[in-house]
């Protein structure tokens, strides 16, 4: 029989899953309403060409602002969590239960994440279009399949690691298109400072650590039922890594230019435009 047929009888119920398409919805109309509220402020201090790009960072900026918030507060409060251990996650697996609001919190992220790959389509195409699309790809199918397999509390650590990052990049873009000089520098210094720990170092050296090592010694028989989880799942987390590296590397010489010549230069913009800080 196929090796996907293991899936089926630990999958839960996916009702849970219509909490995210209706907060996908909800978002989707709220990305199309807030522009025209955003446009007569943010022209007083935006250059007319760089209008839309802000808006959009400034979208993602908030959004991702409640949810990292989110996440700092409901995620610690949970009895499994430890801030220097993962193998508190992979207890009871997996019959582990998902309290009410750890399940609110997942199908938002859930949400979020499809928002971001399907507004991609819809905002102003990059050079580095198709890894965005990668990017957002492999982080809500990891969300999702991660909630479906009973891998959520990985999930959850996995997140409270790399979304601050995301957080920090879209403030400081925010900054720099308003041409506020002073926060787009010092969100770009705490930019770096907190992608080399958190996804450079802690995410590989925990999250798929765990993932690949650490769950198979605690639960010796994980690998023989659920083998096809495991390799899709860890096989998504480490495509994050070089993604990760490619986007610290990016955002480290953007930086450095930034800093040295008080332009900002998108190398992401195929018009490769510029403006002055």
């Amino acid at each position: 029989s196929s090796p996907f047929a293991l899936m089926a009888p630990v999958l839960p119920a996916t009702p849970d899953l219509e909490c995210s398409t209706k907060l996908l919805s909800a978002l989707m109309i709220a990305r199309l309403l807030l522009p025209s509220v955003l446009r007569p402020i943010l022209k007083k201090h935006v250059l007319a060409d760089k209008l839309i790009s802000c808006q959009d960072h400034l979208i993602k900026a908030a959004l991702l602002t409640v949810m990292v918030g989110w996440g700092l507060f409901v995620v610690p409060q949970q009895q499994w969590f430890a801030w220097n251990s993962t193998a508190p996650a992979w207890a009871d697996f997996p019959n582990q239960h998902v309290s009410p609001g750890i399940r609110w919190y997942y199908m938002a992220q859930l949400g979020v994440y499809l928002h971001s790959f399907m507004f991609h389509f819809l905002e102003v195409r990059r050079l580095d279009f198709h890894l965005r699309i990668l990017y957002h790809a492999l982080s809500a199918g990891l969300v999702a399949a991660s909630y479906l397999c009973g891998f959520w509390r990985i999930g959850l650590l996995a997140l409270l690691l790399r979304q601050p990052c995301d957080l920090l990049f879209h403030w400081g873009r925010v900054a720099a298109l308003m041409r506020a000089p002073r926060p787009a520098i010092v969100l770009y210094v705490l930019l770096i400072g907190s992608f080399v720990p958190l996804r450079l170092a802690l995410y590989p050296y925990f999250i798929i650590y765990s993932t690949l090592f650490e769950c198979m010694r605690l639960h010796p028989s994980l690998y023989e039922t659920y083998y096809v989880h495991y390799w899709l799942f860890n096989g998504a987390l480490l495509l994050l890594v070089p993604l990760d590296w490619f986007y610290f590397v990016l955002s480290w010489k953007v930086g450095r230019r930034q800093l040295a010549t008080g332009c900002w230069v998108d190398v992401r913009d195929p018009t490769n435009t510029k403006h002055t800080l």
